[in-house]
């Protein structure tokens, strides 16, 4: 199989020395990767944060995967809805699957940077933290504001409320790095909080974007 931008057939015969050019692109210049084949459905494919044998866990993870799963699977029957652990793949395994994917749910962090590996006119949908009036300087999409102009990937924001207290759960880590003031330290921990997306919500989202 070829990937756009990688050749696993033969190793170059030299060693080779990368530099990071990071002027923006032009919408001709292809970021992300594209196999030569497409599977017979397209992919929605949602980020699941938890890895290892003991399901070990991370902040600003999706709970419930596997019910989101299978509604998703029914709502969308033509479509290949799978949640995958991204931390348990190989890179090359992590490559195939985001070259595929159609729509990719993610909470942000560094986990959801994968989605420069998207295909041209795919969408990332961002799953924000808990939101409020007084939120301070850890806001809901603290890390990703900057790449929503990214050219070839749409992106959609699925933003939550603080007061939606169903929809997360916020998991204090005792000795575990958090701002000296107080207000701040709140905010730092809403924003690590655990996310519950609802499949309706979700739904209203993906339904133009799917054209169903």
């Amino acid at each position: 199989m070829k990937i756009q931008g990688i050749q696993e057939e033969q190793q170059p015969s030299r060693p080779l020395i990368v530099i990071n050019d990071k002027r923006f692109a032009t919408d001709s210049q292809i970021q992300g990767i594209q196999e030569e084949q497409q599977p017979s459905r397209p992919l929605i494919l949602i980020n699941d944060k938890r890895f290892g044998a003991s399901n070990e866990t991370d902040r600003r993870m999706l709970l419930d995967i596997q019910p989101l799963v299978e509604k998703l699977s029914a709502l969308y029957p033509g479509f290949e809805v799978r949640a995958v652990r991204f931390r348990d793949l190989t890179w090359t395994e992590q490559l195939r699957w985001m070259s595929r994917a159609k729509v990719f749910v993610t909470t942000q962090g560094s986990s959801a940077f994968r989605f420069v590996f998207l295909p041209p006119g795919a969408t990332c949908v961002v799953v924000g933290s808990p939101a409020g009036n007084n939120t301070t300087y850890f806001k809901p999409f603290h890390e990703l504001d900057r790449w929503f102009s990214l050219s070839y990937v749409q992106f959609l924001r699925y933003g939550m409320s603080v007061d939606s207290t169903a929809e997360y759960e916020v998991q204090r880590v005792p000795g575990h790095w958090q701002p000296d003031d107080a207000v701040e330290a709140h905010d730092w921990w809403m924003y690590n909080a655990n996310v519950r997306v609802q499949a309706e919500r979700l739904q209203a989202m993906l339904d133009p974007v799917l054209r169903v």
